[in-house]
């Protein structure tokens, strides 16, 4: 049925072309299909040097963006040959082509970069495009491209021509995905089942339609077709009413879809590794074309389809993926772990989302697809009623835990319980979040632990619905959290370890000595492949008492597969620089949730004066401080990837002379500072660079070193020490709220305000985001970013670097995939079970 041969070979060209592969009927993974629109034959098959994420086609070439190895592949569709393979800033995950550039967005650095096709065969020109949190869809059309921001829930105007980009258009249905074209841009939202219409002239939005599931958005000949990859469909939509003329069945999963030059309506299915032609008019399947592998998208380019597909699941299955964990004894605060029990806290999380599943979970796909919650257990998305108060699930039926026994509606709320009982204000206790559910703070206090009420089941029901005592607009959010997974109804507190497993994993070794083995789950089988896909190696172990420079020797060596810097940056910036030099293909940067610095005591001179505290943050030299920290530039409090942030840093330094003329405004000149350092190298390194900037603006400093212990370095007589904040879950209020004035305690073990700052103001802006969040979300971005404004203002820290989880891997590991839940730990950022090792 489909042709075998590749008539025209490839050469190898600049930058790693690559080499035609003999058809066999269907595409063998990491590649881009060609498939002839007239027969439906695959005709030739262009190998990719990494999984391709995102096609486009335009400038007389196809673009193939892989996120796994930062770059972007050239195709010329005359010779069907790799022409060029381009090195792009961060992970490239959606582009488009128009008004002379290939345009490319970096989820998680929430910029856009430009390619000009006409300078060496395809380079980056000019700076990375600021455009807002996890750019998750671009399009060109309408003379401007559009940018869909995910988590801002936002589209933004880039002028192709000066390349600046305009302010935010709010969309409160979501903005996961973008087409444009028949006079407006049309916008998806997956997890609200939303497409948006914007009047690009109005810049709001003029309407919407339900649908469900969407994933992509194109536009044809009188019609916006959106493919949903919930329940196999391509929706019609006419975009004069907005109305839904029909939900057409294609295949399983669909996960792209494009419109060729004589309205036929192209998809690609990722479920059935299948490209579906459409009949525009009578909605008819004209052909399904295998492709072998599971597709990523679909482009045309006249009388050709392009296909970019990933590999099959079944191609690397096997082999054992070992993570080296670098925690010198008495150095490092990466502690073997103590428990591997799901409601024990912070433990493992990059192991125990592996084991067990909740009734959501955070999205495994990666890139900014990492931040949103999907359905795991549950068949899909809660119903909300009665004002926020009552979220109703439906429990998916028939899932086992790998003793055999089912999952129960009762399990949901016994390991809720157990996680509250647990639960606390010392790490590693996590914090009591679900303690809104109504019965749960009595969990929390140990005098009664009951949720039956706030958790209601029935015997014979799948349903499962919570009551909370009050709106809370993060509670998806928490219960995606790996600490509340569900457990058998009987399981007791402390219970016997290691408990049953619901994942593609199941725990078959743990010595305390530091190693953790995990083997497969044979009674998983899998339902939801966003939130829990079949994991690839056999075997997943977990190592511990490594050095940093050993553990990289033992992934040069292949006696490792994985390793990473870690929270207190185990690889010093020397061999940070050799492996960039050495390695720069096989390292895989990520920004997390966490931020470090310096907290400035707001209560004891000198930096109770805010001139003080806005001074040193002028003297220092930000990329510095990046560099001698092994993370990215700091300023601002909100880290990239939640809601609320937008660059923002009012202290472009080094400014020596604006400093000065601030400390001698503040009367504080010539007075004693003494900062508190944990006594590990990167401790060390900061103050030998920060005493002389304090020393260069007039003030006497020294330093006083601690032991890395866990305890903080804070106490109420000190003036400034190293910290750090960050999120649990990806929202701005789980990390503002640290610096409201309730959170100041006397007690080192319960104090998050360490700055001691009490901002009236800013608690009533953090209290007017909050109220947002639940009446107008989309709002409550602007609100969220006016509260860090004023803290950054305030200056009661010195941030110095956001955390990167940065990961060194093997020669022979493919498919890296960033998981937030993962980089939390500081173990690693990746999604171990999706790395390939054979």
């Amino acid at each position: 049925m489909i042709a075998a041969a590749v008539a025209v070979p490839l050469f190898a060209l600049s930058s790693g072309g690559s080499r035609a592969t003999q058809l066999d009927g269907t595409l063998g993974g990491n590649a881009v299909g060609a498939v002839s629109a007239s027969t439906g034959h695959i005709f030739a098959a262009i190998p990719l040097s990494a999984s391709p994420d995102a096609i486009a086609a335009g400038a007389g070439s196809i673009w193939a963006a892989m996120s796994d190895r930062g770059a972007v592949s050239r195709i010329d569709p005359a010779t069907n040959t790799v022409q060029q393979t381009i090195p792009t800033p961060g992970g490239p995950s959606a582009l488009t082509v128009g008004g002379g550039f290939v345009w490319v967005a970096d989820t998680l650095a929430g910029t856009v970069s430009r390619i000009d096709p006409r300078t060496n065969g395809g380079q980056v020109v000019g700076k990375p495009i600021r455009v807002g949190n996890a750019p998750s869809g671009l399009a060109y059309g309408l003379g401007a491209v559009w940018v869909a921001n995910s988590v801002d829930r936002t589209v933004i105007r880039i002028d192709p021509v000066t390349g600046t980009p305009g302010p935010p258009i709010s969309v409160e249905g979501g903005a996961d995905g973008v087409a444009a074209g028949d006079g407006s841009v049309w916008v998806i939202g997956q997890s609200y089942g939303v497409l948006s219409r914007i009047d690009p002239a109005a810049r709001t939005v003029a309407g919407t339609t339900s649908v469900n599931g969407p994933v992509a958005v194109a536009v044809g000949r009188d019609a916006v077709w959106v493919a949903s990859g919930a329940d196999g469909t391509v929706s019609k939509i006419d975009p004069s009413s907005g109305r839904l003329e029909g939900a057409l069945p294609v295949a399983k999963e669909p996960s792209g879809v494009a419109v060729a030059a004589d309205g036929h309506v192209w998809v690609a299915n990722s479920g059935s590794a299948t490209l579906t032609e459409l009949d525009p008019a009578t909605g008819h399947v004209i052909r399904a074309v295998p492709t072998g592998a599971p597709p990523s998208g679909v482009a045309l380019d006249g009388e050709t389809a392009y296909v970019a597909v990933q590999v099959p699941p079944s191609a690397h299955r096997g082999g054992t993926l070992t993570l080296a964990v670098a925690n010198p004894p008495g150095l490092y605060a990466q502690p073997i772990p103590k428990s591997l029990d799901p409601a024990s806290g912070y433990s493992a999380w990059e192991l125990l989302t592996l084991t067990n599943d909740g009734l959501l979970g955070y999205s495994q796909a990666g890139s900014a697809e990492t931040y949103k919650v999907v359905p795991d257990l549950a068949t899909g998305l809660p119903t909300v009623s009665d004002g926020g108060l009552t979220y109703t699930f439906q429990l998916r039926k028939g899932i086992r835990y790998s003793t055999g026994g089912v999952v129960q509606p009762a399990d949901i709320r016994r390991g809720i319980e157990r996680a509250l009982l647990q639960s606390g204000n010392e790490f590693p206790k996590l914090s009591p979040y679900l303690a809104v559910i109504e019965g749960g703070r009595g969990c929390v206090t140990g005098e009664h632990c009951d949720l039956t009420r706030g958790i209601a089941t029935s015997p014979g029901s799948s349903t499962v619905t919570f009551h909370l005592s009050k709106p809370d607009p993060d509670f998806l959010l928490k219960l995606a959290l790996p600490e509340y997974d569900p457990v058998p109804a009987s399981t007791p507190l402390h219970a016997r370890l290691p408990l049953p497993a619901t994942g593609p994993y199941k725990i078959a070794g743990w010595r305390r000595k530091g190693v953790v083995v995990l083997v497969r789950n044979p009674r998983f089988r899998v339902w939801s492949a966003a939130a829990q896909p079949d994991g690839y190696p056999d075997r997943i172990v977990e190592r511990f008492r490594y050095t940093g420079r050993s553990a990289i020797h033992a992934v040069e060596r292949g006696t490792a597969d994985i390793t990473a810097n870690g929270f207190d940056q185990t690889w010093t910036p020397a061999l940070a620089a050799s492996l960039q030099t050495r390695y720069s293909s096989r390292l895989y940067p990520a920004p997390q949730l966490t931020i470090g610095g310096l907290w400035l005591n707001t209560r004891l001179a000198p930096f109770n004066d805010v001139r003080a505290r806005q001074a040193f943050n002028l003297a220092v030299d930000r990329n510095r401080l990046a560099q001698i920290n092994g993370g990215g530039v700091a300023c601002q409090y909100l880290p990239p990837n939640v809601n609320g942030y937008s660059y923002y840093c009012p202290y472009n330094g080094p400014n020596l002379t604006k400093a000065r003329r601030l400390v001698a405004q503040s009367g504080t000149k010539g007075q004693p500072i003494t900062i508190w350092m944990y006594d590990i190298p990167p401790g060390h390194r900061n103050a030998a660079y920060l005493l002389p900037v304090l020393q260069s603006i007039g003030y006497k400093a020294r330093v006083e070193y601690v032991p890395h212990d866990g305890r903080p370095t804070w106490r109420p007589d000190r003036q400034a020490g190293i910290q750090g904040w960050g999120g649990d879950y990806p929202s701005a209020s789980t990390i503002l709220l640290g610096f409201l004035c309730s959170s100041i305690t006397t007690d080192p073990k319960t104090n998050l305000n360490f700055a001691g700052l009490c901002d009236r103001h800013l608690d009533a802006q953090v209290a007017r985001a909050v109220t947002l969040e639940t009446t107008n979300p989309a709002a409550a971005a602007g609100a969220w970013h006016s509260a860090d404004r004023m803290l950054t203002d305030e200056a009661p820290w010195l941030p110095m670097k956001v955390f990167l989880s940065t990961d060194f891997v093997a020669r022979r590991v493919g498919n890296y995939r960033y998981c937030w839940l993962s980089g939390g730990s500081g173990m690693t950022g990746a999604c171990l079970d999706q790395l390939w090792v054979r």
